[in-house]
């Protein structure tokens, strides 16, 4: 059985659809800034991932399985296009999808990642955090001085620690992790895909960030062949956060225009 997607939608309901994607440990939360600056213009559907937020967590975290529970949602929404946009591990879904149900995407904006295999950068964080001991934290200082051992960034550590939750019992981890270390392979990866999306395509990058080089043009063109780039300088991997204005003010030009 397919995963029923945690979701918040907002805008104007008349307007065009878009759906947000968010990254590894994020939820839809990370989009706040963007989507108020959106929902004047658009209905906009703002989703959890499978083993984030508030959707539901699976065995293992897998690429096909997030791509059918978001045709479902689509399908219940009663939406047959959207603007489809994601960032990092979103971004990889949002391309998926867009490469297998070409007819369902009008328009395509992918933030901070290309087509191809990463080395898995988050398999450090993942285990810090999956051997954090919960059962005995006090308070969230004490988790951040623990995974600082292990993870010296602190801006990292916040952000990580945005999945960490109290609950009746102390404390316990928001995302899935056992299901995210499980599919890490598939997660840092990109599956082969033989076929092409032909559509309106975006990406976006930080000038500061590593995900996207100059010589991943050509392989973002042979899947995107219509795909243009834009850099946004000054800022990292996560470009949404660092400027939201300018971020929903390209959305709003690519999509209108």
């Amino acid at each position: 059985m397919l995963p029923k997607l945690h979701y918040r939608e907002s805008g104007v309901e008349t307007a065009p659809p878009l759906f947000l994607l968010h990254g590894l440990f994020a939820s839809l939360q990370n989009w706040q800034s963007v989507v108020k600056l959106l929902n004047h213009q658009f209905r906009v559907i703002n989703v959890d991932l499978p083993n984030h937020g508030g959707s539901p967590h699976t065995l293992k975290f897998n690429f096909q399985e997030s791509i059918d529970a978001i045709i479902a949602l689509m399908d219940q929404l009663q939406l047959e296009k959207v603007t489809m946009i994601g960032h990092s591990l979103g971004g990889k879904i949002a391309m998926l999808l867009a490469l297998q149900y070409p007819q369902r995407v009008s328009n395509l904006i992918v933030e901070d990642i290309a087509p191809k295999t990463y080395p898995p950068w988050f398999s450090t964080a993942m285990r810090a955090m999956q051997e954090l001991n919960l059962s005995t934290l006090t308070s969230r200082m004490q988790a951040d001085e623990k995974l600082s051992l292990t993870i010296p960034n602190k801006e990292l550590r916040s952000f990580l620690l945005t999945n960490l939750q109290r609950s009746e019992h102390g404390y316990k981890w928001r995302v899935n992790l056992e299901a995210l270390i499980a599919g890490g392979p598939e997660i840092s990866g990109f599956p082969k895909v033989t076929n092409s999306y032909s559509g309106p395509t975006l990406f976006i990058k930080g000038s500061q960030s590593v995900y996207i080089h100059s010589d991943d043009r050509s392989l973002i063109e042979n899947y995107f062949p219509h795909a243009t780039i834009e850099t946004f300088h000054g800022a990292d991997h996560w470009v949404h956060t660092r400027d939201p204005l300018m971020f929903a003010q390209q959305i709003i030009s690519f999509v209108t225009t």
